[in-house]
């Protein structure tokens, strides 16, 4: 089951992520040069390996779209349902 903070939690796993990479890039036992040259060179590889496999199918980014609107359409159902299964509050004046 999702959670409501689940956006919250991936933001945070990648900025540790990206600060680790860091920390990691500063504290390398290479010199500055050899590491900006490894990173460019592996920077030219991977755009060369998606020129070489060309953009996404049609088919995958409309099935993609398609389910993200089945998605939006059903959350009004999906919040109704939860809000109906919740506890009443007790109201504390008498």
């Amino acid at each position: 089951m999702r959670s409501c903070h689940s956006g919250s939690v991936f933001g945070a796993f990648l900025t540790g992520a990206l600060i680790g990479g860091v920390v990691a890039l500063l504290f390398a036992p290479r010199s500055g040069a050899e590491t900006r040259g490894m990173i460019r060179d592996f920077v030219e590889d991977e755009i060369d390996m998606v020129k070489k496999t060309g953009p996404p199918p049609r088919a995958t980014t409309s099935k993609a779209r398609s389910t993200a609107t089945d998605v939006r359409h059903a959350e009004p159902c999906v919040r109704s349902k939860i809000w109906s299964k919740r506890p009443k509050r007790r109201s504390k004046m008498k």
